[in-house]
């Protein structure tokens, strides 16, 4: 009853996007601009894309990146429905058996709005984790006094020193369990590209991210993109390990939001592990509140 397809004509797909649209409740204008959006990444190399139905009907879409050594999910859509476990595993299971003939390293899958399947994947040999998108009101919330660790100096992300920056991403991972759940901060070539794939428009990075420096070196980082207009999502925050626990990531934090406040953004975002007790509490403790639990789907190929 359950099927899954890869699309190989961008016109099997509009029925879906047309409710996957509606579903988010987007304008017409913005309908058309998403639209032209998912045609022009149907259309490059290195993406794929699979339908799923149920009795014939459209039920759901996922469309994949797929990189040197990883293959993760651009978007992933699956209506609401009675049979939205057993469509959304169905999906995964055969999707992740279609790919594993590139012979990539990890297919990770992004989103997954349904906590109820989590040991039926554990049980069929995926790694499966519960993350948290979480959500600052900078209107409502007045941001606390802060001052700087004794030692350390303020300074601004620049890309001329992206490798440097992104290396402390790369080392702050270095046996965490974000680097676990995703290997591309494992390897600093492959973070690089990670980071141009994951920010296209290029203008969306913030001008105003905070660093952190010790002696002139750089020990941690807060990258910050825009979402919209009034909307800045947290992409990366970093320390590294012998930085920690001395107030200096809560301090990224709160000049990131003092920063975005000022440039008039209402909302700051981010996406955390639940098993990441640290960085789960610290945003807590900042006034973060859960919007939504979901699940990143890992195979190891």
């Amino acid at each position: 009853m359950i099927k899954v397809k890869q699309v190989n004509a961008f016109d099997e797909l509009k029925l879906i996007l047309n409710d996957f649209f509606q579903e988010n409740k987007l304008s017409k204008e913005k309908i058309i601009e998403r639209i032209q959006a998912f045609k022009v990444h149907f259309n490059r190399e290195d993406s794929v894309y699979f339908l799923t139905t149920f009795k014939d009907v459209p039920k759901g879409f996922m469309s994949l990146d797929i990189t040197e050594k990883i293959i993760q999910t651009n978007s992933l859509f699956i209506k609401k429905s009675e049979k939205y476990d057993e469509i959304i595993y169905e999906l995964i299971s055969r999707v992740t058996k279609q790919l594993e003939s590139l012979k990539k390293e990890y297919l990770q899958i992004f989103f997954v709005h349904s906590l109820k399947i989590k040991q039926k994947f554990v049980e069929n040999n995926f790694a499966v984790y519960t993350r948290v998108k979480m959500v600052y009101d900078l209107k409502e919330n007045k941001i606390p006094e802060f001052t700087l660790y004794p030692d350390y100096e303020l300074n601004y992300f620049t890309l001329d020193k992206l490798d440097e920056e992104l290396q402390i991403i790369v080392d702050a991972n270095k046996n965490h369990l974000d680097g676990e759940i995703f290997p591309q901060f494992s390897n600093l070539d492959i973070l690089r590209k990670f980071f141009f794939r994951s920010n296209k428009n290029i203008d969306r990075l913030r001008t105003d991210n905070p660093i952190m420096l010790k002696n002139d070196k750089i020990v941690g980082v807060n990258i910050v993109v825009n979402f919209s207009d009034t909307n800045s999502y947290i992409w990366a925050i970093a320390l590294l390990p012998e930085h920690r626990r001395k107030g200096l990531g809560k301090y990224l934090m709160l000049k990131a939001h003092e920063n975005c406040k000022k440039a008039g953004v209402d909302q700051m975002i981010l996406d955390v592990t639940v098993d990441n007790v640290a960085a789960y509490n610290l945003y807590k403790n900042l006034g973060y509140k859960e919007t939504m639990r979901y699940l990143t789907v890992v195979k190891k190929y």
